[in-house]
């Protein structure tokens, strides 16, 4: 059975919405103003590869990681100068319990381990670089590619791969009281 957005629960998409649009806006205007009134201090924000394309069977999780892409590179700009340094972090897929309460499956020759994508996320802001893509090379040349080609072309090759991956049928387990999933 295919799946969209329409589909599944409702909630986890607020949830998306709360932890990587609210939460992190909320946490960066607080903290982020501390720090300019101080002349010191550092934001990482950690979005995806997921932020560069539109992801089919993964809308919504894609279009948060998006926000955090472009309010990160904006919020940069917008401190330079004022001794805070500001960096976009970019990992691809990694070992954690992201799926754990779904029937979609991480394929293990895909992903990174976590240990590895926080220390490269630390070596860059260390090196005070604007972005990082954590992990293995073919994070960074995946964002690459999708700026080249037409959306239309990227959705629908993503849209493929999401396929291969199963994840136009995946559904969540534990569907949360008032929720719309079957």
């Amino acid at each position: 059975m295919r799946r969209c957005a329409a589909d599944g629960s409702l909630e986890r998409h607020h949830r998306s919405i709360d932890v990587n649009v609210t939460a992190l806006t909320t946490l960066t205007y607080h903290l982020g103003r501390s720090m300019v009134a101080r002349g010191s201090g550092g934001i990482v924000n950690v979005g995806s590869t997921a932020a560069f394309q539109p992801m089919p069977y993964q809308a919504g999780y894609a279009a948060t990681k998006a926000y955090v892409l472009s309010f990160t590179e904006a919020l940069a700009e917008e401190l330079r100068g004022t001794g805070v340094h500001v960096m976009a972090a970019h990992p691809g897929g990694t070992d954690t319990s992201f799926f754990d309460d779904s029937t979609a499956v991480m394929h293990k020759p895909l992903i990174d381990a976590p240990e590895r994508v926080a220390a490269d996320i630390l070596d860059d802001y260390a090196r005070r670089r604007p972005v990082s893509y954590p992990g293995r090379l073919t994070n960074h040349l995946s964002t690459v590619v999708s700026r080249f080609l037409p959306r239309r072309t990227v959705t629908g090759l993503t849209a493929g791969i999401n396929r291969k991956l199963g994840l136009h049928e995946a559904r969540d387990l534990r569907p949360r009281a008032g929720t719309a999933d079957t």
